[in-house]
């Protein structure tokens, strides 16, 4: 019969009439006989089911039984009798047993305690719900005694637990750490083992019954675990200790470093397993970080070092490895550390592989998109086996950082790769795909030191695709510069954004000028388009002591009235050095060509140097540059592409690609070409690139720029702070200015400046206190 039979047959609410004492007679009976009663009747039926496993009903109810309780309770005498006949029945069976089991060792020592325990909570429960008008009445008040559930649980550690406690102990260690080593174990008795020290020694516990799915059960609730922490969960904890420290030496010896993760792995989450099903949750928090300790943290720097450790599967991009290896360590997160140590200079050779490619540093895209690829790479990587992990996305960046600021060299080169992909690279290209590339682009722009130097490449490179008109997709610039301006600030793309009004300022301007009658001024009805721009905001520089010559003159002078008129007082200056024009050369100069001649598209200097040879078929160079105005290099440039290759409308007088100022340059009558219209491009002789100077520092302009950058932020932070320490100052200075990181001695010497102007000025007590003055 069960545990749930048993409390089914004990419990009669409802007796029949015929078997129930007469309430008058109980004055009859005296307490020994009323003891006697409830002995016979209620107390040894239950015994004998305990001891023996047979059950057999009495006529005397359970209600016979309270009710001679209750008349004897009322009484103080009578009241210590009943308690001292509940307390010696319990102890009566608690000593019968253990004389069965004081023998016994390991695992049938704690089948027979778990089968005992719970038969002593059946009989502690149905005594205390006879006896129940004790713990009402006599036990409430009762100081010297304990009330029921706390008596018979007394009873049992005295005469049972106490005597057996170590060796119970020892045999639950073994077992479960039979279980670790796979064999099969009783839960079931591990959990009855569990209950029992979390319920012995506690001052305030009840048993309850319990409604399952199959099955009652009577179950003891405690309130401070009892004698769990002390008999049983210190030497758990400690030998938990010893069974991890003994099996990972020996998979160490045995295991590569993915298996010896996955077996962690394992043996965690069955530890977890054990919590859930038979150990007191209280102890999860300290056996985690037990097993923790000496599987992961005693063990992370050789794991990490293998030969099959972290870099092995970072060169063999060993994903889901390294995802397991960060999901461990991070149970012990000071042995992240032993990841980024390794994954840092992996990035770092990975990244300096490409930037190191001498092929590479000679192709501008190659370089980039090799790096833009590693990024996505990279990030990918952190994001899936380490995501949201501060630490590793620091060593990401730092690993980026270190090698991509040698140089000045990355941020040149994306300056460069952003111009192609403007230019042509992403023409026909979806929505999706710029925005795309605009991330990608920015979050490698992100890691440079140099940030003003990008910008300021960028803004040279934006200028003339602007003024050639040779952008794929105003979205696609738009999209690079709001995601620059989120990212760096307003005033830093101030320049670049002001480009671009001036643009669409020059349209309307255009616009105006077409439909104005100013259009009928031009020589020969030609056409004209102009570009207003502001000085201080487009990277070109404008050629002084230019003389364009009296056809381009004319053009000029309708403009300026045109312009002088619409915005009174403003004057604009010609940048001749720019744009383009068309020129006509007729049959009578290259009779070889079509009878209406040709057109030459060309820039303006060439232009220039074209109209020249109206007056002469052959002149110097030294002639056509006094003429022009042209710079000297700049002259020869212009004429030696115009007799070069297959753009040959000029020929000169000297062998070789140059020229000096005494060389004859003449109109090549023998020039023939199959299309009308001509373009002469002047790129034949390569000027120097600044965008493709990779020596350290930055360019003059840059450094200019650095300096008031500094002295801006220098003053900003002055007003605010009204005076500061030299140190904390250049803190503060580092924090604010993202563009590019100051030198030291840089951001002194603008301190000095500012001292010399009189916005700073030292405190005269201590000369390391700059103080602001208003």
């Amino acid at each position: 019969m069960s545990a749930a039979e048993i409390c089914q047959g004990l419990f009669h609410t409802a007796p029949e009439l015929r078997g129930q004492i007469d309430p008058e007679k109980l004055a009859d009976l005296d307490i020994d006989q009323g003891l006697k009663v409830i002995q016979d009747a209620n107390v040894q039926p239950l015994l004998d089911y305990l001891l023996e496993g047979e059950f057999r009903r009495t006529n005397v109810t359970f209600m016979n039984g309270y009710m001679i309780i209750v008349h004897f309770g009322d009484q103080q005498a009578h009241s210590n009798r009943l308690y001292q006949f509940y307390t010696e029945t319990i102890q009566g069976y608690c000593k019968s047993i253990v004389e069965g089991i004081q023998e016994l060792r390991g695992r049938p020592l704690l089948e027979a305690i778990a089968a005992q325990w719970e038969k002593i909570t059946i009989l502690v429960y149905w005594m205390q719900r006879l006896f129940t008008y004790l713990d009402r009445y006599f036990t409430r008040n009762n100081n010297e005694n304990p009330d029921l559930f706390q008596c018979g649980l007394l009873q049992f550690q005295r005469t049972v637990y106490d005597p057996l406690k170590l060796f119970v102990k020892e045999a639950t260690i073994d077992e479960i750490n039979k279980e670790r080593d796979g064999e099969s174990v009783d839960r079931k008795m591990l959990r009855r083992i569990i209950e029992m020290y979390c319920t012995v020694g506690d001052r305030e516990v009840k048993i309850v019954k319990v409604k399952t799915a199959t099955e009652e059960q009577l179950l003891w609730q405690s309130t401070q675990k009892g004698l769990y922490k002390t008999d049983f969960e210190e030497s758990f904890l400690e030998a938990s200790g010893h069974y991890y420290e003994r099996a990972s030496t020996l998979w160490l010896s045995q295991m590569t470093c993915p298996e010896f993760l996955r077996e962690t792995d394992k043996r965690l989450h069955d530890e977890e397993d054990r919590l859930n099903t038979y150990l007191d949750k209280s102890t999860g928090d300290p056996l985690r970080k037990k097993c923790q300790k000496e599987l992961i943290a005693k063990r992370a720097t050789l794991l990490t070092e293998m030969d099959t450790g972290a870099l092995h599967m970072f060169e063999n991009k060993q994903l889901d490895n390294l995802s397991l290896m960060f999901v461990l360590f991070k149970k012990e997160p000071e042995t992240l550390e032993n990841i980024t140590a390794v994954m840092k200079p992996y990035m770092m050779s990975r990244v300096d592989a490409i930037v190191s490619d001498k092929q590479k540093q000679d192709n501008p895209d190659d370089y980039v998109e090799g790096l833009l690829d590693l990024k996505t790479e990279l990030d990918g990587m952190v994001q899936r086996c380490f995501p949201s992990e501060s630490i590793f996305e620091k060593a990401r960046n730092t690993a980026l950082e270190e090698v991509l600021n040698r140089d000045s060299r990355c941020a040149k080169f994306l300056a460069l790769f952003c111009d192609q992909q403007l230019r042509k690279g992403l023409k026909g290209k979806t929505d999706s795909d710029v925005t795309s590339f605009v991330a990608r682009v920015v979050s490698l722009f992100l890691h440079l030191k140099d940030k003003d130097i990008f910008l300021e490449c960028y803004k040279e490179r934006l200028s003339k695709r602007l003024l050639q008109k040779q952008s794929v997709s105003k979205d696609a610039e738009d999209n690079m510069i709001n995601r620059l301006r989120v990212e760096v600030g307003q005033q830093s793309v101030q320049k670049i954004l002001a480009m671009f009004k001036d643009m669409e300022v020059s349209e309307k301007l255009q616009e105006d000028f077409g439909r104005s009658d100013w259009v009928n001024h031009l020589p020969d009805r030609g056409l004209l388009e102009v570009k207003v721009l502001q000085s201080n905001s487009w990277p070109v520089q404008m050629e002084s002591g230019i003389k364009p010559g009296p056809t381009l003159e004319s053009v000029m002078e309708v403009y300026n009235k045109f312009y002088t008129k619409s915005f009174n007082g403003r004057k604009l200056q010609w940048m001749l050095n720019m744009g383009t024009a068309e020129v006509s050369g007729s049959q009578s100069c290259f009779p070889k060509g079509p009878s209406t001649g040709y057109i030459f598209v060309v820039s303006t200097f060439q232009a220039m140097l074209l109209l020249l040879f109206n007056t002469s078929p052959t002149l110097p160079v030294e002639q056509l540059i006094r003429e022009t105005g042209i710079p000297e290099a700049e002259g020869k440039r212009q004429l030696i592409s115009m007799a070069s290759g297959s753009q040959k409308i000029l020929k000169k007088d000297t062998p070789g690609k140059d020229a000096d100022m005494t060389t004859n340059f003449s109109i090549n009558t023998e020039f023939q070409s199959a299309m009308g219209k001509k373009r002469v491009n002047v790129a034949l002789i390569k000027k120097e690139d600044p965008a493709r100077d990779t020596k350290p520092g930055a360019s003059s302009e840059v450094h200019m720029e650095r300096k008031h950058v500094i002295d801006a932020i220098v003053v900003r932070i002055m007003k605010s702070r009204k005076q500061l320490q030299h140190n904390a100052l250049l803190d503060e200075v580092f924090r604010q200015c993202q563009l590019f990181k100051p030198q030291p001695s840089a951001i002194k010497a603008q301190i000095e400046h500012l001292i010399d102007r009189e916005f700073l000025r030292r405190d005269p007590d201590n000369r390391n206190m700059y103080i602001y003055m208003p």
